[in-house]
């Protein structure tokens, strides 16, 4: 599992990219959204590495990506339908987690391919940092 630094060290480049800077989600955020994630039975290991993605950056906002801050509802918006977590897009590709796994994908999509399924949040996010580069 990607730890607090790890994620730091891939996202800081795209904030300073942007001229933003890095603001973590405080400690009552990060409890509402750990609450809200335990009550949807959302597994400990994605719980975890959410977190300390969040203990990060509380999203990113639109710096060529644009991911969910913590305590935005749009997160849960495909819960109740598909059982997913809608974390974010990049243009026309959606970045969720669905089935146990991270994927890029579309709206009516999961995935453009198993080549786009990752196991953790922070291979998603170099997939889509680093190599969507235009």
């Amino acid at each position: 599992m990607q730890k607090i630094n790890d994620f730091r060290a891939l996202v800081k480049p795209l904030f300073d990219d942007f001229g933003y800077n890095l603001i973590p989600a405080n400690d009552l955020e990060l409890e509402t959204f750990k609450a809200t994630l335990i009550k949807y039975n959302i597994p400990v290991k994605v719980i975890s590495e959410l977190g300390n993605f969040y203990r990060v950056s509380n999203g990113i906002p639109c710096l060529d990506i644009d991911f969910h801050d913590c305590l935005s509802e749009c997160i849960f918006d495909f819960w109740e339908e598909e059982k997913s977590l809608w974390l974010g897009q990049r243009d026309s590709d959606t970045l969720r987690w669905i089935d146990n796994k991270f994927c890029i994908g579309t709206s009516s999509e999961i995935s453009y391919s198993k080549d786009y399924e990752f196991q953790s949040l922070y291979e998603m996010l170099d997939k889509v940092i680093n190599e969507f580069k235009e």
